[in-house]
């Protein structure tokens, strides 16, 4: 019976073991599941947030962009300055031309552009022009709201922008921007740009919504939810749920609120982690079973030979050695989580919301003397010439660190953490900066070996709490890339970084538009000259940066100017963006650039080449649906959208002749056709029948066949005209 109880009492032992291991492994696994799945959707938040805000930023800044173009074109001065009572219509024409070229520049990023005094009640449009009313009416706007408008440019001098919404009677939302420009005149110029509301805030159909405010007060809103819901989320700590981002503008006094739609966790995953649990505590169970069975025969014959006198628990040695060793690997593991959490804590990587309940379950000390991030770093050198061992870092970092723990005064350092195999982070709490900059310097110097390896330290600017560690961690890691680059090798390295990233690159807008002009017309040494310019003039890291992006943007501009993708000028899945970003130096940058610039001229080539032929026969059709109108290469460009002086030299080209002689022979042998078809009909209808007049006739007969056209009809009446 003594070896029954005791068998029993070994097996509940075993079975509560493996109840408890495999409750904390499932409580570990699932833990782990929640923190990254929510990890995973605020990275997607941030992400879908970001690119909403940069699309509408592009879009508000596009309109100051056509202000800018107005701004100095003379054709809005004319506009400007003319009489209301005699109105230049040449100028407006032209003006109205000149707005249409620039919204043919992306005409599907935005539904129209209109321009007006108001004060004339006259309005001119990319499409168009005629009264106000009219101009509104294509905008779905009406005089009341563009009042509106008028009157907040009029309480705010300095009011950027003004964004009006409306709907069609479709149902259809529009967004109109309004910037008002003051050009020297009296009255101010008021440029109107519509959008749909995709147009403008591209959150349709993603269950998201988008909030645009200035100084705080909401101005344009998309998707399910109103503005007064988003605010409300905004200002509640927990966000009631979902993911609200505040994000910035780089037009004056505007900010955006991104709210993300709503997400849930998924049960099957969580459900299939507790069937997962289950099934390992089942495994336990069996295991111990078959364990406490093998366990339970050297006790039982210790009972037998010992007979009754042995007391409860002296059976026990070998459990409780086993509840110490889980004690030990739960300290372990409670131990690892403290150093994941401080390690991401001082990187920044921590979820900001959970830190604060992180640092009090930790027991991290709150107020006192301020925190400072300090990196230690461990540099190789072999100036002297010697074998180094093959463990000097390791070895000289675990000397710093038990002298760091061990040293007192104002070196108190709270936390030391190991970022990689080189670099070491610090958290060092005190209030003298000064005594603790001079005792980590007594401290380097001492612990450094005599050759083979330089220690150097990096501190950040002291922070009030433990929460905010990540800012000085970050000037930290500043100073230590900076001093890559400098030639003065500093033992401790303090102070505010220099912030480099202010200067900005070299590439203007006249450049930018000759390079645009050089690639698409085939002038490949004017390209290359100029990329060589603004290669030599941005060499430096960040500079380079900088232009990849600015590049990147110029190539957009050229495809999307073609109404083309990425993928047909680089059917490689080229990513122009990384293949600059991945150049190590200048000359690998420049040479990336004529690659990329030269594969975008040789398609635009291929593309010119094939649609030569397809022009062509545009042309030849036009005149021969044409040729009995009074028309001339203008009415030609107008056709093809063209400019006058383009579709001359590519007729030229195409054709081998002059318009004005293609159309004089095209007449002719109209009116040779019209001779024979009915050789009695009265030469002035001839004439007219082919867009000419009789004195024209006479002269084009006279050029292209040697006669008179009377004498012409007189050989077609007799018969004597040779087809």
């Amino acid at each position: 019976m003594v070896s029954i109880r005791y068998y029993k009492k070994l097996l509940a032992s075993f079975l509560s073991i493996a109840l408890i291991y495999t409750l904390l492994i499932n409580i570990t696994f699932i833990s782990w599941y929640r923190i990254s799945s929510q990890d995973t959707i605020d990275r997607s938040i941030d992400a879908a947030a970001s690119r909403a805000g940069e699309y509408v930023d592009f879009q508000l800044q596009s309109v100051k962009e056509i202000s800018h173009l107005l701004r100095i074109s003379e054709y809005t001065r004319k506009y400007l300055i003319e009489d209301p009572e005699e109105p230049d219509r040449y100028s407006r024409l032209r003006l109205n031309k000149f707005l249409s070229s620039i919204y043919g520049v992306a005409p599907s990023q935005k539904n129209g552009i209109a321009i007006t005094k108001i004060l004339d009640d006259y309005a001119i449009t990319q499409s168009s022009s005629g009264t106000l009313d009219h101009a509104l009416q294509e905008f779905c706007l009406n005089r009341e709201a563009l009042q509106l408008a008028v009157d907040a440019f009029e309480e705010e001098f300095n009011l950027p922008l003004v964004i009006l919404a409306s709907s069609s009677p479709d149902g259809q939302r529009y967004f109109t921007v309004i910037c008002r420009e003051w050009l020297g005149q009296k009255n101010p110029l008021y440029i109107l740009v519509s959008y749909r509301e995709e147009q403008l805030l591209p959150v349709r159909d993603t269950g998201a919504s988008f909030l645009i405010l200035y100084n705080g007060v909401p101005i344009a809103s998309a998707g399910p939810s109103g503005a007064e819901e988003i605010l409300e989320l905004a200002s509640e700590k927990a966000g009631g749920g979902r993911g609200v981002r505040s994000l910035p503008s780089s037009v004056s006094g505007f900010t955006y609120l991104y709210l993300a739609p709503e997400t849930s966790s998924s049960a099957a995953s969580f459900i299939l982690l507790s069937l997962a649990g289950i099934t390992l505590m089942l495994l336990s169970f069996l295991a111990m079973l078959l364990l406490a069975k093998r366990m339970y025969s050297p006790i039982a014959e210790t009972l037998r030979g010992s007979g009754i006198s042995l007391t409860s628990g002296n059976e026990f040695a070998e459990i409780s050695k086993a509840f110490r060793s889980l004690s030990s690997s739960v300290s372990q593991y409670h131990a690892a989580l403290e150093n994941k959490f401080f390690h991401d804590l001082f990187t920044g990587l921590a979820a900001p919301d959970q830190i604060g309940e992180q640092l009090r379950q930790f027991g991290a000390p709150q107020g006192g003397a301020p925190f400072t991030a300090v990196l230690i770093r461990y540099m190789e050198s072999d100036e002297s010439g010697l074998k180094l061992p093959d463990n000097l870092i390791y070895e000289t970092r675990r000397r710093l660190t038990l002298d760091l723990c061990d040293h007192p005064g104002q070196l108190r350092v709270y936390r030391i953490i190991d970022l990689n195999f080189s670099t070491q982070g610090l958290i060092v709490q005190t209030d003298d900066r000064d005594t603790f900059i001079e005792q980590l310097r007594a401290i380097l110097l001492r612990e450094e070996p005599e050759f083979g390896l330089d220690i150097a330290a990096y501190l950040g600017e002291p922070v009030a709490g433990l929460a905010d560690i990540q800012h000085s961690y970050r000037q930290a890691a500043r100073l230590m890339a900076q001093s890559e680059f400098s030639t003065v090798k500093e033992r401790i390295v303090s102070g505010t970084p220099k912030n480099e990233a202010r200067e900005t690159a070299y590439y203007p807008l006249n450049l930018e538009q000759n390079l645009i002009s050089a690639v698409i017309h085939g002038r490949t040494t004017v390209w290359q000259t100029l990329l060589r310019e603004i290669t030599d003039a941005n060499q430096t890291p960040d500079k380079l940066a900088q232009l990849a992006f600015m590049l990147t943007s110029t190539v957009n501009r050229i495809i999307d100017g073609v109404h083309e993708t990425a993928r047909d000028f680089f059917p490689d899945g080229t990513i122009v963006y990384l293949e600059f970003r991945a150049c190590g130096s200048p000359e690998s940058f420049f040479e990336t650039a004529c690659h990329i610039f030269g594969s975008i001229e040789a398609h635009l080539a291929q593309k010119e080449r094939q649609s030569a032929q397809s022009l062509k026969q545009r042309m030849t059709d036009y005149l021969q649906q044409n040729y009995m109108r009074d028309i001339s290469l203008l009415d030609l460009a107008e056709f093809l959208n063209m400019s006058k002086n383009y579709v001359s030299t590519l007729f030229k080209n195409l054709t081998g002749r002059n318009f004005k002689d293609a159309l004089s022979e095209l007449r002719y042998e109209k009116a040779c056709e019209a001779l024979r078809r009915r050789p009695d009909s009265k030469l002035r209808d001839v004439a007219e029948s082919v867009g000419c007049n009789p004195e024209i006739l006479h002269r084009l007969f006279l050029r292209y066949g040697g006669v008179t056209p009377s004498d012409f009809q007189k050989q077609c009446q007799s018969g004597q005209e040779q087809p």
